[in-house]
């Protein structure tokens, strides 16, 4: 796959906390990117093994539809840990 400054950054929201679930509307903000860029970013990762999700699980989530979570998987964190290296080498040679 190939990986650019806006999937970085994507994933290094995942990095900075392994466990953590993240909903697209919450990393668009985060980040100031369009919420469709980065749901077509995730989708891409989802579809390459990078991200798994599942549905927000709750009884009543009042006036908002459920969200739909991502988790890094152990081949995302390796891929960004291998692409920020390469990014790093490259910055710095």
């Amino acid at each position: 796959m190939q990986v650019n400054v806006r999937i970085l950054q994507i994933c290094c929201q995942f990095m900075a906390d392994p466990k953590a679930r993240l909903w697209s509307y919450g990393i668009a903000r985060k980040l100031e990117m369009d919420d469709r860029t980065v749901a077509f970013a995730l989708a891409r990762l989802e579809r390459n093994g990078w991200l798994a999700s599942e549905w927000e699980r709750v009884d009543h989530v009042g006036w908002r539809p459920r969200r739909k979570l991502y988790r890094l998987t152990e081949l995302g964190r390796k891929q960004t840990t291998e692409s920020l290296a390469c990014l790093k080498i490259s910055v710095s040679g």
